[in-house]
């Protein structure tokens, strides 16, 4: 039944499902609508003595207290209310009425913002002001006239998405547009970031690389034109080959200040990040020069402790006593060896055959990469009497003068002497089994690394059909980690000589070298698939939400409806998952909502069930 009631007679009540606050900003809007408009849809209330309990319509009760408490209205004014007996199902009630309101639809919000300009003669902060959103929101709806009407009635269909129609705004040209639409559409790539490229062309975001590098005064300066993204706040610097010519000009001054440090060659290059794969190049390790002897004395004490916690840990069975004491002893020793790089450099001698790349990093900040070499350039070790012995012997038949089925034979023979002798001489066994995994890994050629043992190692592809892999946070994680690695060994030809200087490295470089080499042959399925690599990523303990982001592209809208509740629920609740799954909105309205709440910090955590 309808009544209109004082508000001095409505009172909170606890059966409004509602327990979460909502933001500021919507209640901000919600206060201006209705200091402007009035109350447009009814509170439902039940009756409570002299008071009449609002089970539905919370926040716009809560509006209106904010506005007698400043004055703005009567504190006795009558408000418009649909009372309920006390006996109905309120729980549903209330919660029905809290998820099945739909936003207006952004085209509508344009129309109404367009009509509230030409036809009563506002402006923006006038619509914004009335309207409680800000001047910044009502720019961006009042935008979607630069799209082609053509397109805003596909979107106002479903057949293009809010994002996909913002993404359209970067041009006025509603025949590029539709240009744009046409082949996206029928390629099946009708996506933001895929639009806003296309639209673009060659141009690049001022926000991060090359084009924060180079910065935007710099190229204004230039005589570069820009164009912007109003929804993103992106700014965009259309002219791709005039930053690519400042950035090389930038280079070249940093370049210009290393040329004298003794290096080989200081080189400039825009593909900082992927050196090691561009070029045939090998990293150097720099050396300790001095270190303070009591740096080193403590060092050395503080590794023998480590040592001495370590072997009785492994005795005892890791008690949990012993198991603090290590972890305190290895984060002392870390400390000290810490210090300790602070006295890392590279020798003359290094430098006279290596150099240093100039670049940027993906936040557009200046980046060095020192002690690399190109592998035609590092100095061949000198001839050893047993390394040449045993090159030269390895060439040569083993057996003159006997037939193949013999020499076959013989060399078995040698073969299964050479094994009896291996199993006593574990560092030496460690060392083929590391030295053939690192060098299949890390060389390119099928017969490389084959040669003492039977057994095949190789980087494990990891290729999406969205062909992102490059831009995840994890990628960035494993090329910083190659490029720490020694690898100058790598660059000896002969290939006993090789295994010899392999064998000669620490023991903290080859466990940096073989760590590396079978994180990238790794095979790792989703969950559920194997229990081996299930237990592997467990013991891990893997923070996956640090090193890839689920997006409406990669992820939600790749769910059915009822996939992407039962995913997002398992973190939202029951309460939100039952809400979701009465509501009469679109799948794609869903992924949306779903999206905007990835980036707050409890969406953040989310990893889907498959990790």
């Amino acid at each position: 039944m309808y009544q209109e009631i004082p508000l001095n007679q409505l009172i909170f009540s606890a059966q409004n499902v509602r327990s979460m606050d909502s933001s500021k900003k919507a209640d901000s809007e919600l206060i201006a609508g209705i200091a402007s408009q009035g109350v447009l849809q009814n509170l439902i209330v039940i009756p409570n003595k002299s008071k009449f309990e609002v089970v539905a319509g919370g926040r716009r009760l809560a509006a209106l207290m904010h506005l007698v408490t400043h004055k703005e209205i009567d504190f006795d004014m009558p408000v418009g209310c649909q009372v309920r007996d006390a006996g109905e199902n309120l729980t549903e009630i209330s919660l029905m009425e809290n998820v099945q309101r739909e936003a207006m639809h952004p085209a509508d919000e344009f129309e109404a913002y367009r009509k509230m300009i030409e036809d009563d003669g506002l402006d923006v902060s006038d619509v914004a002001e009335r309207s409680g959103k800000s001047r910044t929101y009502v720019k961006q709806r009042l935008s979607l006239g630069s799209v082609c009407p053509k397109l805003l009635g596909y979107y106002r269909k479903g057949k293009i998405t809010l994002d996909a129609i913002m993404a359209f705004t970067l041009s006025n040209d509603h025949k590029r547009q539709q240009a744009c639409y046409k082949e996206l559409s029928s390629s099946h790539r009708l996506h933001p970031h895929g639009i806003k490229n296309w639209l673009a062309g060659e141009a690049v975001v001022t926000s991060n690389g090359i084009g924060k590098f180079v910065g935007k005064a710099a190229y204004l300066s230039a005589g570069g034109l820009l164009n912007t993204d109003l929804f993103e706040d992106v700014v965009y610097l259309s002219d791709s080959e005039l930053v690519t010519k400042l950035a090389m000009e930038k280079l070249d001054k940093a370049a210009a200040k290393l040329s004298g440090d003794g290096w080989l060659w200081v080189t400039p290059t825009l593909l900082i990040d992927s050196v090691s794969q561009e070029f045939d190049v090998v990293n150097l390790v720099p050396v300790l020069a001095g270190v303070p002897k009591a740096l080193t004395a403590k060092i050395k004490k503080l590794d023998d402790v480590f040592t001495a916690i370590d072997a009785k840990c492994r005795e005892e069975g890791w008690p949990d006593e012993l198991d603090k004491e290590f972890d305190k002893a290895e984060e002392a020793l870390q400390k000290a060896n810490d210090k300790q790089n602070d006295y890392l450099t590279y020798t003359a001698e290094q430098k006279s055959y290596s150099g240093c790349f100039v670049g940027f990093d993906g936040a557009g900040k200046l980046r060095l990469r020192n002690g690399i070499a190109f592998k035609k350039d590092v100095p061949q070790p000198k001839e050893s009497e047993s390394v040449k012995t045993a090159g030269d012997k390895a060439k040569e038949p083993a057996v003159k003068g006997v037939s193949m089925a013999l020499n076959t034979d013989l060399g078995n023979y040698r073969q299964q002497a050479t094994k009896a002798a291996l199993v006593a001489q574990t560092s030496i066994a460690m060392d083929i089994l590391h030295y053939s995994v690192c060098v299949q890994v890390l060389v390119t050629g099928y017969h490389q690394g084959r040669n003492l043992l039977d057994m095949d190692f190789k980087v494990a592809s990891s290729r999406t059909s969205k062909e992102d892999i490059e831009d995840m946070p994890a990628t960035t994680v494993i090329n910083a980690a190659l490029e720490k690695l020694d690898t100058e060994w790598l660059a000896i030809k002969d290939e006993a000589k090789r295994f010899d200087k392999f064998c000669g490295l620490s023991k903290a470089v080859k466990d940096k070298l073989v760590t590396y080499c079978v994180a990238k042959s790794l095979t790792i399925s989703s969950k559920g698939a194997n229990k081996e690599q299930d237990c592997v990523v467990d013991k891990l303990k893997v923070p996956f939400a640090e090193y890839w982001k689920p997006t409406k592209e990669n992820y939600f809208s790749r769910l059915s409806l009822k996939l992407l509740i039962e995913s997002v629920g398992k973190l939202r609740g029951k309460t939100w998952a039952n809400a979701a799954k009465t509501n009469t909105q679109t799948k794609a309205k869903l992924v949306e909502h779903v999206v905007e709440w990835s980036e707050t910090p409890e969406g953040k955590a989310f990893i889907p069930t498959q990790f």
